[in-house]
């Protein structure tokens, strides 16, 4: 049944994000089209996905785009660690971790890219002794809600999610922040991890940084503008992990026996064998639909792929003072390339000038913090459409399906070429049920509308007050099987007309049968004597039934015989 909420003055819709994920943009539009137009409509969201903005643009009018401040953003009293690993450590390394924390009593919760990576590190844990909840997108809501209750009463410490399932997750007293892969933009880098360390707590988060993953890092430096060293310059330095990204390796002497150990676990375990291969194939998906980083990140990138990172700081009380030696012994052994014979020798290098900057007496043309400023910016006079450009999260899907519609092009008939469809492109006007049958996508079926139309019925208004008299019609209305009486008025006929002449016809007519003592008043009384044609007709009908039925049957009977005199 279709409802009147034309006196609605504020609609608001939390965690909005997460309604589009789900799947309900039509039926926000058929609430936006139910509203009145001077209503004011409020959407939170953590997030600012593409079609969010869509819907923004398309169903709102003047909207305006409200952002939290930039010091709420990152906790001063969150520590960030990154860690150098190869994608093939992740494993050892997320063991040796949760391992390390299991013995401090705190909640941690790791973050993966896609459904198929919790899947296998959730079986990846279990397997090796550390229990643990999961969640992602398309997760069944009870068993959603199970997991996150035994994560939030501590009866499981470690709790594995995707991006997409992470929206709308509240754990207030969360310690750790474990990226396993890490994010492709810095906004969902500063989402994941702005979960720990609130209200004066402190945390922690730990990123897995892979060859691949390097410029997405270097993003996140100019985004925070915050200085980038490596663990191998740190000798001799007490580390500030609050406002400083340092990179370094994780010591072989604790990998090592952890990478036999997971692997011992895979080859005896053929469930965690295929999670595994499914995993592998996932990230292959994974790796084409992820955003790219800037091309500055990338350059940089490839300059520091042979350079040694050194052992981090965070593991100095785990090994010896030997370990960074040794470390990087084996790392410039495993990057060691031969030489090869330069076609044209360069006999006299290009001597460059380095210009010296006092940094007592040197102004910079851009203040230190430009990066951040430029991330969080939102210039007064720009549209809402900039605003919103500037500020989108697009946040990769956990599954196949996700992942494919993020893809997809339909052809536009009228701009000749295949585009990405958006809020509304699909327009349609009946959908397929359970049942397989076919309803409008309002689900609106009419039948109060059709009701009334046919009895003549209709409510107040929203806003207006009932008649006194309302009910007393209504059960008057339905006395007299719910008929109106139009031609209830008598009026004198136009003298001359053809009306007149033909009713005082009549009326003269009527008199002069009167006066003739004619008895006839309304319609003829039908006779019910009858004559003597009709009796002797109805004698005639009666002798030939009789007759008829005591006729003998024309057939005669066959006599029977024996079968013994049958067979002779």
């Amino acid at each position: 049944m279709k409802s009147n909420l034309k006196t609605v003055e504020y609609v608001v819709f939390d965690e909005a994000d997460r309604l589009y994920e789900m799947g309900f943009a039509s039926q926000l539009h058929e609430i936006l089209h139910a509203l009145p137009e001077t209503r004011q409509t409020l959407l939170f969201s953590a997030t600012l996905p593409k079609m969010l903005v869509d819907f923004a643009k398309a169903g709102l009018s003047n909207p305006a785009l409200i952002r939290l401040d930039v010091d709420t953003r990152i906790s001063r009293d969150l520590q960030m660690l990154f860690f150098a690993t190869k994608t093939v450590e992740k494993d050892a390394a997320l063991i040796h971790l949760l391992r390390k924390l299991g013995d401090k009593d705190e909640l941690t919760i790791v973050f993966a890219s896609t459904k198929h990576h919790v899947e296998f590190v959730h079986e990846m844990l279990s397997a090796a002794g550390i229990d643990n909840s999961y969640i992602y997108g398309s997760l069944d809501q009870t068993a959603r809600k199970i997991h996150l209750n035994r994560f939030k009463t501590m009866k499981q410490r470690v709790l594995i999610v995707t991006d997409v399932a992470a929206r709308g997750l509240d754990v207030p007293l969360l310690d750790n922040v474990v990226n396993y892969d890490f994010p492709c933009a810095p906004k969902i880098f500063v989402h994941r991890v702005g979960r720990a360390g609130r209200a004066g707590r402190k945390g922690i988060s730990y990123s897995f940084i892979s060859p691949d993953e390097v410029p997405y890092l270097l993003d996140l430096q100019l985004f925070t503008s915050r200085p980038f060293l490596f663990a191998s310059a740190m000798a001799g330095k007490y580390p500030d992990y609050t406002s400083e990204i340092i990179l370094g390796d994780i010591p072989r002497s604790l990998l090592d026996p952890l990478l036999e150990e997971t692997q011992s676990l895979i080859s005896s375990n053929i469930n965690l064998e295929n999670l595994k291969t499914a995993a592998m194939n996932a990230y292959k998906m994974y790796h084409k639909t992820r955003g790219v980083a800037a091309p500055e990140s990338y350059r940089r990138s490839k300059e520091m792929a042979n350079t040694t990172h050194g052992l981090h700081p965070w593991f100095s009380d785990e090994v010896d003072i030997h370990e960074a030696a040794r470390l990087a012994m084996i790392q410039s052994l495993s990057k060691y390339r031969s030489r090869k014979e330069d076609s044209k020798a360069i006999l006299f290098p290009i001597a460059t000038a380095k210009l010296s900057r006092d940094s007592e007496y040197y102004m910079s043309h851009a203040p230190a913090d430009a990066n951040t400023e430029r991330g969080y910016s939102m210039p007064g006079k720009a549209t809402f459409a900039e605003q919103a450009r500037a500020a989108v999260i697009e946040v990769t899907g956990d599954d196949k399906d996700t992942m494919k519609a993020s893809r997809k092009l339909q052809w536009d008939s009228k701009k000749h070429n295949f585009v990405r469809p958006t809020i509304g492109a699909d327009n349609k006007k009946r959908v397929r049920t359970d049942s397989g049958a076919l309803v409008p996508a309002s689900y609106n079926s009419k039948r109060f509308e059709d009701w009334q139309a046919k009895t003549k019925m209709s409510l107040p208004r929203p806003g207006e007050m009932e008649l006194d008299n309302g009910a007393a019609s209504a059960k008057a209305l339905s006395a007299f099987g719910n008929r109106r009486f139009r031609h209830n008025k008598i009026t004198a006929p136009t003298p001359g007309s053809a009306s007149s002449i033909r009713k005082e016809a009549k009326r003269q007519k009527t008199s002069h049968d009167n006066s003739a003592g004619s008895a006839k008043s309304g319609a003829p009384v039908k006779s019910e004597l009858k004559t003597s044609t009709q009796i002797a007709k109805a004698r005639k009908i009666k002798e030939m039934r009789k007759a008829k039925n005591s006729r003998k049957p024309l057939h005669k009977s066959i006599p029977a015989v024996d079968k013994a005199t049958a067979n002779r």
